[in-house]
């Protein structure tokens, strides 16, 4: 944990903001929201704070809805990291549907726990309502390419929006976490902003349209700013600039890729992450 005197007042707004923009949404007052808010939640526990945040904002902006009338609330997360507390706050319950898309590599990528893998299905009455897409990229002989958008979009074709329309959320949030990003060091992804555009406009299209974005990780700045940006325009209902895709839009440099590989590297592990949670 980092902390200093600033710290709990700092996590309040966050929270508080999340919390109002829920309102916002389902009161009419908005379509979707945006959240830019520091610090994170995600890894946030019911009983512990953790992994820089002290509040899980997406937890509470969700209980928040369910408050105001929601009734089936889905929390899509795609920070590079498992959220792990956003799991744990709803693991047997039937009216929250939380998917993940992290790297796992097989518990040797933070948060170091097992129970990000794709075998972690919910319990009791929430049983098939926890859906965990594991990356596996390094660690413990693993050496596997990076996930990028082929892979992120193969797994939203295959798993996330069908489970998603059955389930019929009156409410979306999405914890979009960009250390998943091509240009995140600390991530080792290759999503860019065309790739989370896609996802946030897939989420979009679900049941009332109703949408509440936060932000969670994204330690590069110009990269986490280019793709929130894009995030944003889906929220809006707007194209990516047709320019884009010519243009460097992370800074890194002449011919540096912006859609990773063509084809999904990861198709055998979605493929496994969907039979699981068929047997359920």
């Amino acid at each position: 944990m980092y902390l200093n005197p600033a710290s709990v007042e700092a996590a309040l707004i966050a929270c508080g903001a999340v919390v109002e923009a829920t309102a916002a949404v389902l009161e009419g007052r908005l379509q979707r929201a945006a959240c830019l808010v520091r610090p994170p939640g995600h890894h946030v526990e019911p009983d512990k704070a953790m992994g820089f945040g002290l509040f899980s904002n997406v937890a509470v902006g969700a209980r928040h809805a369910q408050s105001l009338g929601a009734q089936r609330v889905l929390i899509v997360d795609f920070d590079v990291h498992h959220g792990n507390g956003t799991q744990k706050a709803f693991y047997d319950d039937s009216t929250v549907l939380f998917v993940s898309l992290h790297r796992h590599d097989n518990g040797s990528f933070y948060p170091l726990e097992p129970d990000a893998g794709m075998d972690y299905l919910g319990s009791g009455e929430g049983a098939g309502r926890n859906v965990n897409i594991p990356w596996a990229v390094r660690g413990k002989g693993i050496r596997n390419p990076p996930p990028g958008d082929a892979d992120f979009a193969h797994a939203f074709s295959e798993i996330v929006i069908p489970v998603a329309k059955e389930f019929a959320p009156d409410m979306v949030f999405i914890s979009a976490g960009f250390d998943s990003a091509f240009g995140d060091s600390m991530g080792g992804c290759q999503l860019t902003p065309a790739g989370y555009h896609h996802m946030v406009s897939a989420l979009c299209a679900l049941g009332t349209g109703r949408v509440v974005l936060a932000l969670e990780g994204g330690y590069a700045i110009t990269v986490a700013c280019e793709c929130m940006q894009a995030c944003v325009l889906a929220l809006l209902g707007e194209d990516m600039p047709a320019d884009d895709a010519e243009e460097d839009l992370m800074g890194l440099g002449p011919g540096a890729p912006l859609s990773g590989p063509p084809a999904p590297c990861h198709s055998s592990l979605v493929e496994e992450a969907r039979k699981r949670l068929q047997e359920i």
